[in-house]
């Protein structure tokens, strides 16, 4: 049960996320000691757990899921380019590997599969989707964590223990990843320790969009939306373009 002690709403979650995010993309383009480039990667890492559990709280909020889909959608192909362009130094790249295609396509995957899910259809019809979005995913920014990490979420919505051992089942692998090089003497992975650093920041989340005296400019659901594109277009400017960010 939501108590007065939990003081996040969503709109301050989306903020902490967005924040971690520039700090992230930041230091991936920036020459660092070993200890500030940990570190800062470390924060980045609240960004796509946060974003996924409030895309589960917004599938669940909103009035069209149809529209929800189409947003991300639209915005997930402006973002390409940017995202190409901030990764690459190139505007397109006619290249399918991993992280081919920006955040934006995992968070819609997710939401077709929790959509899927929550479905009233047949359950091999349920897996196959489920399936297709998993795989579709592992071209994309965050793989399939992301797509499991809002199934956790949504499925498991209102039971926060569940929703932590899920959470936490789901990222094993991702530390598994960085089991290797740490055990060469690279430990930089192990800043995918990160993701579970957004635990607490989740738990205090209260349930509610924003606060009564929050300026509407800053609850706007479009601003992620718009600030994702643009700040990876601004940063590979800086980076590529002028050489400012190095």
């Amino acid at each position: 049960m939501l108590t007065e002690r939990r003081w996040f709403t969503a709109n301050s979650l989306k903020w902490i996320a967005i924040a971690a995010m520039v700090i992230d993309h930041v230091a991936w383009k920036l020459t660092l000691d070993p200890a500030p480039f940990f570190l800062m990667h470390m924060v980045g890492r609240f960004t796509m757990p946060i974003m996924c559990f409030l895309l589960a709280e917004g599938f669940h909020h909103t009035s069209s899921r149809k529209r929800y889909a189409l947003r991300l959608l639209v915005f997930a192909v402006v973002a390409q380019v940017p995202f190409t362009y901030f990764m690459y130094g190139q505007p397109v790249r006619l290249w399918i590997g991993t992280e081919t295609l920006n955040a934006l396509f995992c968070l819609l995957l997710g939401f077709c599969a929790l959509w899927a899910v929550k479905s009233n259809r047949h359950p091999g019809v349920k897996i196959t989707l489920v399936s297709l979005c998993l795989i579709g995913s592992l071209i994309c920014d965050w793989m399939v964590f992301g797509v499991l990490w809002i199934l956790v979420f949504g499925v498991s919505r209102g039971d926060f223990k569940r929703q932590t051992i899920g959470f936490a089942i789901a990222a094993v692998p991702l530390l598994a990843m960085a089991v290797g090089p740490a055990l060469e003497g690279d430990f930089q992975q192990l800043m995918q320790a990160g993701v579970f650093l957004t635990l607490p920041l989740l738990w205090r989340y209260n349930g509610k969009k924003s606060g009564p005296s929050t300026p509407a400019w800053v609850t706007n659901k479009w601003i992620f939306y718009v600030f994702y594109p643009a700040h990876l277009a601004l940063l590979g400017v800086l980076h590529y373009g002028l050489g400012w960010l190095r």
